[in-house]
């Protein structure tokens, strides 16, 4: 966010438009195809694609085309104060309760990290989501037959979980990764053209788990916390203790 002040002398916080506006004016870190870096910056970009189609606000028409054939309710673009929080919405903590300025008060008194002092509402299509862990073990579970999905064809749900070519599917060797990142999804082969596919996010004071396995489970974990004791990620803690009592 100093880059881009530094830059526009605009103040934070700063819009998804603001953030992609900035970001494609910057030299890209690789040449295309020379490795693999996942990017949050892709998302946001996907969100405006789908505005200017659609002509709708992406809230709105993640809700109506997405989220509305799978009957999931609770899910929606959070806010980045506790004064906006949702009634039902959980109380987000980082370790030791860091303290920070607030983006959105700026000239108020420091707040708790996860409560303004991130771009949270910037983060949007790229991980701006709040959900129960219900529906998003729902949303996975649309996925486990190709054939009756509500949401995509076959085909598509095929290209999503392709390999890619490239550093992107493979090693330095040229063999294949024994796990990549598809179209939205991490995914790793287990036989038969099945994979296990699942998706985990990190911000202040929230990790996130959706795994869809192969064998027809799915689950989602939701933590109001960020690291384990040792300092590790929550969520890579418990996922194979979950994979585990489901056996392998």
């Amino acid at each position: 966010m100093g880059e881009i002040f530094h830059t526009t002398g605009i103040p934070p916080p700063y819009d998804p438009v603001q953030i992609v506006r900035y970001m494609l004016g910057r030299p890209l870190d690789f040449e295309p195809g020379a490795r693999m870096a996942y990017s949050n910056l892709g998302y946001l970009v996907l969100g405006r694609v789908i505005e200017k189609v659609t002509r709708m606000d992406y809230e709105a028409w993640v809700r109506a085309v997405v989220l509305q054939p799978l009957h999931l309710e609770s899910m929606k673009l959070g806010k980045a104060t506790w004064r906006d929080r949702e009634t039902e919405e959980a109380r987000y903590h980082t370790h030791g309760d860091r303290m920070g300025l607030s983006l959105y008060d700026p000239f108020g008194p420091p707040v708790p990290y996860p409560y303004g002092a991130e771009n949270f509402e910037g983060f949007e299509a790229h991980g701006g989501w709040i959900a129960t862990a219900a529906d998003l073990a729902r949303f996975a579970d649309a996925f486990h037959d190709p054939a009756k999905c509500p949401l995509l064809n076959p085909e598509t749900i095929a290209l999503m979980q392709a390999r890619p070519e490239g550093v992107a599917g493979h090693e330095a060797d040229g063999q294949p990764k024994a796990a990549y990142y598809g179209c939205g999804w991490m995914v790793r082969p287990v036989k038969d053209g099945q994979a296990n596919l699942w998706h985990a996010g990190l911000i202040a004071g929230s990790e996130s788990l959706v795994v869809k396995r192969w064998d027809g489970s799915s689950w989602a974990v939701l933590f109001n916390g960020n690291g384990t004791a040792q300092g590790g990620n929550l969520s890579a803690a418990i996922d194979p203790l979950l994979h585990r009592a489901l056996g392998r």
